[in-house]
């Protein structure tokens, strides 16, 4: 399986470049077989505190070009639920039609994230290409229970805007994610600067479940790894005989 990583630096309030950008990557993801494509946190806004970039045709815009490339997409989006927000994450697979929403469990108080935002209250794990998988945003990457939570997920997606600045804790976490859950983490973060010249680098990575980094291919606005059959079953393996989850 062919996971593909956005290249994407969102341009802050500007919905239209974003979505433009958006469809060009899906062509692109298209081109190289990906079999899934993630884009990062607050894909069509970046991180913001804007309310008013909530529109509910988002989730359909998305899917769409998901069924037209015959990919499975992550993307970040806000959410409005009842009277509440959300900083969310949407999976959706065109070809089994399955969906999964996850609300960020974490939010990030440094920035009074939590001053403009509802706070999730359960994981979410979903099945695909016979994997467990789940999805965590980016502050949520620091609290280790939210992934012990899943109960055995096998693939967790991290989709991001985390500064270059704290590169190392990134990595660090990433890494240890993955070992301590003895599956795959994959880290999908923006690029580029934001609006107050917040330089994310390309920060994009993934690991396996023994916390070896996984080698990547990058095109012009993809980075690509793969998860072979083979590889599964080694991780299945190694749970097995090191069952450090059933402790």
């Amino acid at each position: 399986m062919k996971i593909a990583g956005a290249l994407f630096a969102p341009r802050e309030d500007n919905k239209d470049e974003n979505k433009a950008e958006v469809a060009k990557i899906f062509a692109e993801a298209e081109d190289v077989g990906a079999r899934l494509l993630i884009f990062p946190e607050m894909t069509l806004s970046g991180f913001t505190m804007n309310h008013a970039l909530y529109d509910p045709s988002d989730m359909e815009f998305f899917e769409k070009l998901a069924e037209k490339y015959g990919i499975a997409v992550l993307f970040g989006s806000i959410f409005k639920q009842g009277s509440n927000f959300f900083n969310s994450a949407v999976f959706y697979d065109p070809k089994s039609l399955k969906k999964a929403i996850y609300f960020k469990r974490r939010l990030f108080s440094y920035a009074k994230e939590d001053d403009f935002y509802s706070r999730g209250n359960k994981p979410v794990q979903f099945s695909f290409q016979r994997l467990k998988c789940s999805i965590v945003i980016c502050y949520d990457l620091r609290f280790p229970e939210l992934f012990r939570e899943t109960k055995g997920s096998e693939l967790f997606f991290v989709i991001a805007s985390w500064p270059k600045s704290r590169k190392l804790h990134w990595d660090t976490l990433l890494r240890a994610r993955a070992i301590e859950n003895q599956a795959f983490v994959v880290g999908v973060n923006r690029i580029g600067f934001d609006a107050d010249g917040t330089d994310y680098g390309q920060l994009s990575t993934a690991f396996d479940y023994f916390g070896k980094r996984l080698p990547s291919i990058k095109t012009h606005q993809l980075s690509i790894w793969e998860i072979s059959g083979k590889m599964v079953e080694k991780m299945k393996h190694w749970r097995e005989t090191f069952p450090v989850l059933k402790e």
